[in-house]
């Protein structure tokens, strides 16, 4: 299996052309952001929508002027298994097979392809863990020191409310399958079949609430042993409802003790990409966010994404709004990716090495 990267190098000449034409800059917490803005000429007339992130297959890059004057380079290697992603799932899968690999007297190279600087950049650390897989991987884990050094005695999982805490019963994690038959036959399947019911439970008529009966009942009392399986509604992006049939939520001004405002969070994540790279949140059809996502559903970018990532905001001509693309301060969350109503949002890899390092918390 043959593994391909790219890396882009744009020369001072294409870095002046995106500070100029597509590269615009806002100020927010005392920081000039760059965000992105590719229009088909330096003035638009007010009624055309501005070119915003197309994505590469329906704005192909050799019109792109954006990769004009651009060095691909491409970096090669040759592999017996690729993984993409070096989080739990990708690792754990990784290390099974040099394990068995070695116990077979086999030779196996299995490479890693991960989008962060190093292994664990974008693991958001200080979650407790159940061990069950890390010592059926590692049965020494403890001799090889890893650092899991408190156990935990004691749970408390709750709602919290103004004045109250609502308490409910603690959920097993999930775990990663690794094979189909062994999984069958393995706790990890028990555990997961156990708790099946849970999340569709919270889709019925009473919502979480009603999720959380059921979940006392169905898993708490009886473990889940209940002989039928629920099922979810569909995705989730279809679960919005127009903006005319909801009110307006008013949410209380963080006070800088328990809650903080958008940005200064996002600043903690330290979340970073290089401005001279095109941006990795990409549009299908540039038209969607102003004339269905603001017109039905009064932008929901602009409230599911974590970031500040997406906002609307005044043409620089003419009436009327865009959207605009914030990309740097995007956490990874793909959450764009799954709750666009529209599904016009293409998350793609960013220049590797960018993204949140959580190195402020």
């Amino acid at each position: 299996m043959r593994v391909q990267a790219r890396t882009a190098h744009a020369p001072d000449s294409v870095k002046h052309k995106w500070s100029s034409t597509a590269l615009k800059w806002y100020y927010r917490g005392n920081t000039f952001h760059p965000c992105f803005v590719l229009q088909d000429g330096p003035h638009p007339p007010p009624h055309t929508t501005p070119r915003i992130t197309s994505h590469y297959t329906v704005y192909p890059r050799d019109k792109d002027p954006r990769w004009e004057g651009v060095n691909m380079e491409r970096f090669a290697d040759e592999a017996d298994v690729v993984i993409v992603g070096a989080g739990p799932a990708g690792l754990s899968a990784a290390i099974r097979l040099k394990q068995l690999a070695g116990e077979q007297g086999k030779e196996l190279r299995v490479c890693v392809v991960e989008k962060a600087s190093q292994i664990g950049a974008h693991t958001l650390s200080g979650a407790c863990i159940e061990p069950s897989t890390l010592q059926e991987l590692f049965p020494d884990w403890k001799e090889r020191g890893a650092p899991l050094h408190t156990p935990v005695t004691e749970d408390k999982f709750g709602i919290l409310t103004e004045k109250y805490r609502i308490p409910v019963p603690i959920l097993p994690g999930l775990c990663v399958p690794e094979y189909e038959e062994n999984l069958k036959n393995s706790w990890v399947w028990k555990e997961l079949y156990s708790v099946r019911n849970i999340r569709p439970s919270c889709h019925g008529l009473f919502g979480v609430y009603g999720g959380m009966v059921y979940t006392g009942i169905f898993y708490w009392i009886l473990r889940g042993k209940e002989p039928w399986t629920l099922k979810h509604k569909g995705l989730d992006s279809a679960q919005l409802k127009p903006a005319k049939d909801c009110m307006p939520i008013e949410y209380p001004k963080p006070d800088g003790k328990i809650s903080f405002d958008l940005l200064s969070s996002v600043a903690l994540s330290g979340t970073n990409h290089e401005h001279d790279q095109p941006p990795h949140l990409t549009l299908k059809n540039d038209n969607i966010p102003v004339n269905n996502n603001l017109a039905i559903y009064d932008g929901p970018e602009q409230r599911f994404c974590p970031a500040g990532v997406y906002e609307y905001v005044p043409k620089e001509t003419g009436d009327g709004m865009r959207l605009q693309i914030n990309a740097q301060n995007c956490v990874h969350c793909k959450t764009c990716d799954i709750k666009d109503p529209s599904q016009n949002i293409n998350w793609v890899v960013p220049e590797g090495g960018g993204g949140p390092a959580y190195n402020g918390l």
